[in-house]
């Protein structure tokens, strides 16, 4: 088992680990490698970080080494149910229309900047409960006062 991270491949996390069977190659040479930088192909870079004897071995050190944690089957479900790990801060992620849908703030009669320092807040308490936020804020809160 080999442990690779590709920085770029899932649009939810910038930094995406996967355990794979084969030992990871480098992208141009095609040179097996089991540490170190593989290559970059447009925006993506990968690594790999190291051989393990058994796939539970490899989960161990992603989960106490590297500070990885399993991605949600939710989240996975687009990309072939793979058993994919993140670093990334945040556990989850909303659309900023979804994570406001039941409790919508009233925006009406609002100054630009009074909006700006409520969508700060919006998304500080998002963060403080784990999740991350898609979208611009603001102008989904400007919006909505427009549309009063």
């Amino acid at each position: 088992m080999s442990i690779g991270d590709r920085k770029g491949v899932s649009p939810i996390f910038d930094e995406t680990i996967e355990i794979v069977s084969e030992v990871p190659r480098t992208n141009l040479s095609q040179e097996e490698r089991e540490n170190g930088w593989l290559g970059q192909t447009n925006e993506y870079c990968s690594y790999a970080h190291g051989g393990f004897a058994s796939i539970e071995s490899a989960r161990t050190y992603i989960i106490d080494y590297m500070g990885g944690r399993l991605i949600s089957e939710e989240l996975l479900s687009d990309y072939d149910n793979k058993e994919l790990y993140t670093t990334a801060k945040y556990e989850q992620y909303y659309f900023v229309e979804d994570w406001l849908q039941n409790d919508v703030p009233d925006v009406e009669g609002l100054l630009d900047e009074q909006v700006e320092k409520l969508a700060k807040q919006l998304e500080s308490e998002a963060n403080k409960n784990g999740y991350y936020l898609l979208g611009d804020i603001a102008e989904y809160l400007r919006d909505l006062k427009d549309s009063d």
